[in-house]
């Protein structure tokens, strides 16, 4: 028996290059990744609401999808969704890959992938729910990531709150990925990825069973179909072939915007291989515990940050 493709998502933490990837491998002759999903993972949560001692409840399922303005965006004609569920799914998992078949589809493909970058916290979820899954998390240098969150109306407000976010994100994303190993998990760096671009996507297409096709490197030329579904202003270098930005986080942050931001997440940078440029150390494992409840964590942990950040400063470790 043939084994089923690999279902490919590709995760990160947000304004890391997620998208790019996503409009290189929607660019493949064989492969179509849609705009963001999230209802997979708010699914999977609630499986047995779908999969009943009745049977699968197909009418559910579709309501729910229809319901849902992050589907709404794919385009997916109802009678079209409906004739892909057909015959009657026995799993909310064949379900899914029906509704990602039916987009395919609609492009003439015969592959498909997901590209939400918060999937990052739900590998474990997700690898269980689809056994063919593998995982590319593409990481950026959390320093152009708190930069690029300043230019656009969503994600963390602060740089201190943005460094907290990208540190919770990609270090949740490694840990999960550990557990699968790598035949499953792979990790991609945006800046390889626009330095070297054919490269990476040689190296990603063998990872994901996927001939490579010189094509992925012309997704420039439909950009606007990618741009549309997305936040306006949020993604208009689509529209130009990748390249190393000319100005990064060395000449867009003043010295004490970085010892704050090393301050806050320097061991993670570390850790995939960024240069932290000030050698301060870290805060405690409290705060980070806090941080990963979400971007606006808390009074009290603020709080216990900015007297972090006061002692930092008092003892010259952020000047």
């Amino acid at each position: 028996m043939t084994s089923p493709a690999p279902f490919l998502f590709v995760v990160g933490c947000g304004r890391s290059g997620t998208t790019l990837l996503r409009a290189m491998l929607d660019s493949h002759p064989l492969m179509a990744v849609p705009p963001e999903s999230y209802f997979v993972a708010q699914m999977a949560t609630r499986k047995q609401a779908y999969e009943t001692s009745r049977g699968f409840a197909v009418e559910r399922f579709v309501a729910d999808l229809e319901d849902n303005p992050w589907y709404r965006k794919w385009g997916v004609a109802g009678s079209q969704l409906r004739s892909a569920l057909e015959p009657r799914p026995n799993s909310l998992a064949d379900a899914l890959r029906c509704v990602f078949r039916a987009y395919a589809e609609c492009y003439g493909k015969p592959r498909y992938a997901d590209k939400t970058p918060s999937y990052v916290r739900s590998l474990r979820l997700l690898a269980g729910l689809f056994p063919e899954s593998k995982f590319v998390h593409v990481i950026r240098d959390g320093r152009d990531v708190a930069l690029s969150f300043r230019r656009v109306p969503f994600g963390p407000d602060t740089l201190d709150e943005a460094a907290l976010f990208w540190r919770s994100r990609t270090l949740t994303g490694r840990r999960a990925g550990a557990a699968l190993g790598a035949q499953r998990y792979r990790e991609v760096h945006y800046e390889a990825l626009v330095r070297a671009p054919e490269n990476e996507l040689q190296e990603l297409a063998g990872f994901a069973d996927l001939p490579y096709d010189p094509a992925m490197l012309d997704f420039n030329e439909h950009a606007d179909r990618l741009i549309a579904t997305g936040v306006p202003g949020a993604h208009e270098r689509l529209a130009s072939p990748p390249a190393p930005s000319a100005r990064t986080w060395r000449d867009k942050l003043g010295q004490r915007e970085i010892r704050r931001f090393e301050l806050l997440a320097g061991d993670a940078l570390a850790g995939f291989g960024y240069d932290v440029s000030t050698g301060a150390p870290t805060l405690g494992r409290s705060t980070f515990r806090a941080a990963a409840r979400g971007r606006r964590y808390g009074l009290a942990a603020r709080r216990r940050l900015q007297r972090r950040m006061s002692f930092a400063h008092r003892t010259g470790e952020d000047r």
